[in-house]
This record gives structure tokens, sequence and C-alpha cells, in this order.
């Protein structure tokens, strides 16, 4: 091996068996071990339906939510590269060990992602008493999109609206949950008819990912406000159950080829006592899925989107309870 110093053939060696690793990992991580239940484009309650979004169409997609959604940029822009900030457990502002779902999504396409959601924001900040000055809100979240004009192409222009954890944390707090999430979700439906008058037509509606029973008449009041505005207004969206996806995770994390239910990190504001590895775990910090999961999440949303329509539905309809 003259010419080849040791330490040249060491350094190469491990590098070629980390990317033999990590395409290996890949292998295994795309891999979705459950079948959406999918609904009815008549039902009157919340199910699992796509009513025309055909990803392979989509070049841009503009995100709404809180740090289920969040990717480190929430005025529209190039997000940070998903990696760990110095003596901080977030990548790049995400509070996750990667990438976001919703960056995985079109990454096959190259599509890009242009995200206004904020980590702790809610639908409507001013439904409850209980926040912080600086807790930001659907409203807020809305409004920085609105004021930069931006020109889109309607055809291939997906919206990603994600809310209702965070709502519902401070509605508990309140005692308050059945009353004031459906009012969360009216707010919501004023907020997304602003961006349909604005020119987005084409929407990624996910529901919050627990089922508790306050949430019923919450994700009722937006499917059938989005049949409403599909019908008013000409725009076409896929409703996602989430709960469906975690319930599944929390009865059997084994079928995912996690370890348990646990987070890799004990808490959102260190790295001590983190876990030997995170792909063995389905949360990087509390309440917060892992990279491993954001691509189970990306592939749960597409076969939503693939299979939950007109000539591939069933009429099933989920009914599940989901801690979270």
């Amino acid at each position: 091996m003259k010419g080849f110093p040791f330490n040249s053939w060491f350094i190469t060696l491990i590098a070629l068996t980390y990317l033999f690793i990590q395409d290996t990992r890949a292998v295994i991580e795309q891999s979705l071990p459950i079948t959406p239940t999918c609904g009815s484009s008549s039902s009157k309650t919340s199910v699992n339906y796509n009513f025309g979004i055909q990803l392979d169409k989509i070049s841009t997609i503009y995100v709404f939510g809180d740090s289920l959604s969040a990717n480190g940029n929430h005025r529209g822009g190039t997000p940070p590269p998903p990696q760990p900030q110095k003596e901080g457990v977030l990548y790049g502002g995400r509070a996750t060990n990667g990438l976001m779902w919703n960056e995985v999504l079109l990454t096959k396409n190259g599509s890009k992602v242009s995200s206004y959601a904020v980590g702790g924001a809610v639908i409507d900040k001013n439904l409850y008493h209980n926040l912080k000055p600086s807790v930001v809100d659907m409203v807020e979240e809305t409004q920085n999109y609105l004021v930069q004009n931006r020109k889109i192409e309607p055809e291939t222009t997906l919206t990603s609206i994600y809310f209702g954890v965070n709502d519902y944390s401070a509605a508990t707090k309140e005692k308050l949950a059945n009353q004031l999430l459906p009012k969360a979700a009216e707010e919501y439906l004023e907020q997304t008819k602003k961006l349909i008058e604005s020119g987005m037509a084409q929407f990624l509606i996910l529901t919050p990912p627990m089922d508790r029973p306050a949430f019923s008449e919450h994700n009722d009041i937006i499917w059938n406000g989005m049949l409403e505005f599909q019908k008013s207004h000409n725009i076409t969206f896929a409703h996602v159950q989430m709960s469906e996806l975690f319930q599944k995770l929390d009865e059997n994390p084994g079928l995912f080829k996690f370890d348990d239910t646990k987070s890799c990190l004990v808490s959102s504001k260190s790295l001590d006592g983190s876990c030997s590895n995170p792909d063995e775990h389905p949360y990087w910090i509390p309440a917060h899925p892992s990279a491993r999961m954001q691509e189970y999440i990306a592939e749960y949303v597409t076969k939503v989107i693939e299979d939950c329509k007109e000539g591939k539905s069933n009429s099933h309809k989920h009914n599940e309870k989901n801690k979270y």
C-alpha cells in the first residue's frame, strides 16, 4: 500500500462504513407498517380522504403550524441545515434530530418547503388566558405570509396546516377544552379562507396527533368547513387523521422497529441523559418525533393521499384514543 498512508486509508474505511450504515438504515426506515383507514367523500365527520391532491405535481409546500412542522425559518425562507446546534438539542431550529416530515414528503422531486410554522404556536391565542405574550398563533403566521405578497402557481402549490396540540394544552389548563377547541376550529377556517383568497387552492389538512373527546367537534368543524370551501371557492384538499398513526405506534412500537414509545432526550433543554441511539426511539425530545418517525409521518401522509380517494377508499372511520 505504498503511497497510501495508513491514516488516510483508515479514515476512508470509516467513511465508507458510515455511508453503508446510512444506506442500510434508509432501506429499513422506508416501509410504513400500517395501512391508513380511509373514509368517504360524503362523510359528515373527520376522516382520511384526498379530494385531488397529486404530490408529483407539487413544486412548493407552504407550511403553517407549530413545532411539529417548524423547520427553523418561520418567514418562508431557506431553512438552516438539519445539523445539531452547539450545546443544543434542535437541529437547525427543528424539534427533531434531522429533517421534518414536510421536508421529507417531496424530497424525491426536489420540491421547496416554505415554512411559517413556529414552535409553541396555537390557532388563536386570544382564546386563552394562560399563554406567554411571545406565543405565536395561526393568525400571525397567516399575516406573516400575506404581507409578503407572494406570487404563487396554484396548480403546483400545496399548503400544509397542522395545529392543535398547543391549543389542547392551553384549553385543558383552563378546563374549557370542549368549549374552546370548537372556537379554535372556527378561527382556523377564517385564516384558511384568507389563504384561499390570496390564491392558494390546494391544501393538506392534518388533524392533531392525539384523539381526545374534545377534538371530535374541533376536527369535524374543520372537515366540514373545508368541504364548504371546496364548493364555494373551488379548492381541493387532502385530509389526514394523524391520530391513527400515533395510536398504532403507541399500541405496538415494535411494529415500527422502535424499542419503546419514549424520547431519546429527557428534556428539550439539554443533551444530558440522552440515549445511545436515537433511531431506537420514536421521539427525539418529549412529544416531538425523531428523524425516523418524521419519515414514517411523511410515508403515512403520502399513503393517505395515494390510497384514500375516489375508487380506492372505504367507509371505515377512525375511533381511536391516543396519548401524545
